[in-house]
């Protein structure tokens, strides 16, 4: 007859394969889910760098950005277009039709980067800035477009450029 030791000693070596497993398995999840929750969501080459200093280089539609009035995609109407912001506090655009004039001035108005004012009357709120994306809303108003602006691109945009250097 059996003791209660060997009885005991028995089952657990009989599941000791499955107890095991289960073990491992727990703790690989754990690990992961640590792992996981410590990391960063910054880029490692951006860490650390005054979001302000990404402006200053060309952005271009093509590679990727989009162009919204309205909720509408209007990007075909702005095909080619280049915004080129110099440290200087000007800028440039390229293919900018009635929403961007050819050329004009810039400055933050903020000290943390989220609004830019276009020629010292349009903000653009600044959504996300990086070394590779800059995204913007702003509400072009019919001061702002007068002076040959078309009163059809007044509204509110959606503005997403690639860094293109």
């Amino acid at each position: 007859m059996k003791t209660t030791w060997q009885f005991f000693s028995g089952a657990v070596m009989k599941h000791a394969h499955w107890l095991g497993l289960l073990v491992i398995t727990s703790s690989l999840l754990v690990l992961a889910l640590v792992l996981t929750s410590c990391g960063s969501d910054d880029d490692p080459e951006t860490a650390g760098i005054d979001p302000k200093t990404f402006i200053v280089k060309t952005w271009k539609l093509s590679g990727g950005g989009t162009i919204e009035k309205d909720g509408t995609d209007v990007s075909a109407d702005y095909s080619g277009l280049e915004l080129t912001f110099v440290s200087a506090g000007t800028y440039t655009s390229k293919n900018g039709g009635l929403l961007f004039r050819s050329s004009g001035t810039w400055r933050w108005k903020s000290t943390d980067a989220t609004v830019l004012l276009l020629d010292g009357e349009l903000e653009v709120n600044v959504k996300e800035i990086t070394a590779t994306n800059f995204h913007s809303q702003f509400n072009l108003s019919e001061d702002y477009a007068a002076g040959g602006r078309s009163k059809g691109v007044i509204g509110p945009y959606e503005v997403t450029l690639k860094g293109a250097n």
